[in-house]
């Protein structure tokens, strides 16, 4: 797998977050056809790799659809005002791992067969566990390198996603808690790239 981490630590991290939910989900025959990072203050917009397959790669039921990995909000730990302003700083982000599926739609606006709907249904909780042991697992192995060796990420809630029109899908949240380096090292880790 390719990492994409770039210069931050917490990228890093959820980089390694989203290559494992889509390892988990393609070794489950589950495949999206885009597992990427996602910048926003909500989660993104169902477009068009909400499809039920993935153009000229149709390898089977499950393939299609998006999984994306979202950076929402992070804290420190404590609140001490008496940390020094630059040093290293122990922190709790929150980050989102989600997938989008099609939606089974009928003709003319009449309803979706019943077993077209429980299969979708099925599936979408299939890729929930499967993203949620992706992250409890996976992203906290032992045999990491230096800088995710301080992180520990845990999923904490999850959810379905509203359905539109042919697409829906679900998401799990999780924390990640670990060490920000002083401002000193980002800046060293920033000049020597990922």
């Amino acid at each position: 797998m390719t990492s994409y981490g770039g210069d931050s630590p917490i990228g890093r991290v959820l980089s390694r977050v989203m290559l494992c939910a889509c390892q988990a989900l393609t070794d489950a025959g589950r495949r999206p056809c885009v597992c990427s990072l996602y910048w926003g203050s909500t989660p993104p917009v169902m477009d068009e790799y909400c499809g039920c397959d993935c153009g000229d790669h149709t390898e089977g039921p499950g393939v299609g659809g998006r999984l994306w990995t979202r950076f929402v909000r992070m804290d420190p730990l404590s609140r001490d005002l008496e940390v020094e302003r630059c040093a290293p700083m122990q922190v709790m982000a929150s980050i989102e791992v989600g997938v989008f599926r099609c939606w089974p739609m009928a003709e003319q606006g009449l309803t979706a067969a019943a077993d077209d709907l429980n299969r979708a249904a099925l599936g979408l909780m299939t890729d929930n566990s499967l993203i949620w042991s992706s992250i409890a697992c996976c992203a906290n192995v032992d045999n990491r390198s230096d800088w995710i060796n301080d992180w520990e990420v845990t999923p904490y809630a999850s959810q379905p996603v509203v359905t539109q029109g042919g697409c829906s899908g679900t998401w799990v949240m999780a924390y990640v808690r670990g060490v920000l380096p002083g401002s000193d090292v980002l800046a060293q880790m920033a000049k020597a790239g990922p």
